[in-house]
């Protein structure tokens, strides 16, 4: 994703209106170096675009904790922002709301289907937490924002731990208890939808809240929008681990040409404050025909 440069915003309102972008720009590169991102945040808003972006099939279908794997993924996609675009794999492998990228391809506007493939060393965090890989379609951007991913989804990994596994090792530390809060889609009913016929959902998740006595679990549907999503219902939990079942109405739309959408699940802080970021989230692909 993109390095937010506030700095810019906040000391450029003094200065000469010719001399802003310069001088922002010297700024920026003096203070963080290059601005090429080494990691995808895993909680951040996903970008406003017309390009979509969905993982329809993944192999291997486990893989195991801390063995080097080879992966292919199946990704359909619709480029339309840009006259080409690079889909960057990535995974949550050192930690479990940060992604980073092992592997990428290039492809050109239109809408097509691709296999990516790439090695990774997977993690098995908690149950609770989700061992994920995600597709962006990433085009170019200017100065400030050299690389901007248009669109992103993401597929939980089922991950096995290895018999007789030490509990930490350098490349992979796997230690037996991580403090985290996490959410995990656990089963989703109907699995199948048709477009533009209402129908009621219900979908099972466990979840883990550590840092808050009582946080909200929400449930939200892409209708049609490629990187947006619309509330179906709340719910309140308390701090521990569990398990929930959100249920709502919902309209099923395809998103642009491509068959697909996806319901989210979020687990925020309760009461919210102004400025909150979402302290974990799960997701997954539906088809609607």
């Amino acid at each position: 994703m993109p390095v937010v440069l506030p700095i810019a915003a906040a000391s450029s309102n003094h200065l000469n209106p010719a001399m802003r972008f310069p001088v922002s720009v010297c700024l920026a590169t003096m203070l963080f170096g290059s601005l090429a991102p080494a990691q995808v945040p895993g909680n951040a808003p996903p970008p406003v675009s017309s390009d979509v972006i969905f993982i329809v099939a993944m192999t291997p279908e486990s893989v195991t904790d801390g063995v080097e794997t080879e992966v292919a993924l199946t990704v359909a996609y619709d480029l339309t922002s840009a006259p080409e675009a690079v889909i960057d794999l990535a995974a949550n492998t050192l930690r479990p709301e940060s992604f980073s990228t092992f592997t990428s391809l290039r492809v050109t506007q239109g809408s097509g289907t691709v296999t990516v493939q790439g090695k990774l060393t997977p993690r098995f965090w908690t149950a609770n937490i989700v061992p994920r890989v995600k597709a962006l379609l990433v085009v170019a951007g200017d100065p400030l924002m050299p690389r901007k991913a248009t669109a992103s989804d993401g597929k939980a990994m089922a991950v096995v731990l290895r018999p007789n596994a030490s509990e930490t090792y350098a490349v992979n530390p796997n230690p037996s208890v991580v403090h985290e809060n996490g959410v995990r889609i656990k089963s989703i009913t109907p699995d199948r939808f048709v477009e533009g016929q209402p129908i009621d959902v219900e979908v099972v998740v466990n979840y883990e809240l550590r840092s808050s006595d009582v946080g909200e679990l929400g449930l939200n549907f892409s209708r049609g929008m490629a990187n947006s999503y619309f509330s179906v219902t709340r719910l309140q939990v308390n701090a521990g681990s569990g398990e929930a079942v959100l249920r709502g109405r919902v309209v099923p739309k395809r998103t642009g040409k491509l068959p697909f959408a996806k319901l989210h699940v979020i687990l925020n802080e309760f009461p919210k404050r102004q400025r909150t970021v979402a302290l974990a989230s799960d997701d997954e692909t539906v088809e609607v025909r």
